[in-house]
């Protein structure tokens, strides 16, 4: 059997069950368990299941999680535009920017007063907007994570190390003096330290529900960045430069 087919059959024996262990699928086709971690591992990156552990459950199935694009539009709005705003101060006339597909970085876009500048995203929810404002535009290739609506992958990465930007504008998931600035998947944490590197001027996005939160993958020191948040940090000041945006 090829790995496409057997894909396609671990797709569908997901789908009629919902939940399936690994040791069910080494049992079913035959294969062996490093065999159907490293099948999981590669489905989920194509977004065909959802791994669990022990096993996988069906995308189809789910339910909304935390890492939905709309349970993340609709979290914290306020401090969202706040942030929004102030990051698009920084944005001039004629500037080449890249724009990452965090919910916050969404809001930034309303703000954008520059002319005649270029935004590169691997994010498809933000390519309506920009269009609506005829920003010129440049989305990145790569898979796409349908419940975030983010493009990632190895080539996502290659195609940005060819980039030279004058700004980033990057999310987090969580940051930490030790760890620095955090995020979930490795694969997003990839494309966000490779952001940073081909930007003179990255900014870390980040309400103050993120500020004492660690999370699996550390994508950059506190240093490498300036952060744009909506309420002072008072454990942060010596550790990180920090720009507070007004909630009115």
């Amino acid at each position: 059997m090829s790995v496409m087919d057997r894909w396609k059959k671990i797709t569908e024996i997901v789908n009629e069950r919902e939940l399936i262990t690994v040791q069910e699928l080494c049992e079913e086709l035959k294969i062996s368990e490093p065999t159907a971690r490293r099948d999981l591992r590669f489905m989920e990156e194509n977004n065909l299941i959802k791994r669990v552990p022990g096993g996988a459950r069906s995308i189809s199935k789910m339910r909304i999680n935390e890492y939905s694009i709309d349970l993340r539009m609709s979290e914290n709005i306020d401090a969202k535009r706040a942030i929004g705003k102030k990051a698009a101060e920084f944005i001039k006339d004629g500037d080449f920017i890249f724009l990452d597909s965090g919910s916050t970085a969404h809001f930034i876009i309303d703000y954008i007063q520059a002319a005649d500048i270029l935004v590169v995203t691997n994010s498809v929810q933000h390519v309506q907007k920009l269009a609506e404002k005829n920003i010129q535009t440049y989305l990145l290739d790569g898979y796409i994570r349908f419940e975030s609506l983010t493009i990632l992958g190895e080539e996502t990465v290659e195609k940005l190390k060819t980039f030279n930007f004058d700004k980033a504008f990057i999310g987090v998931r969580g940051i930490d003096i030790k760890a620095g600035f955090t995020t979930v998947y490795p694969n997003d944490g990839e494309l966000k330290k490779q952001a940073i590197l081909q930007s003179y001027q990255p900014f870390i996005l980040a309400d103050d529900s993120k500020f004492n939160v660690k999370k699996f993958f550390s994508f950059a020191k506190l240093d490498k960045a300036e952060i744009i948040t909506n309420k002072p940090q008072k454990d942060f000041l010596n550790h990180a430069k920090i720009i507070v945006g007004s909630q009115e």
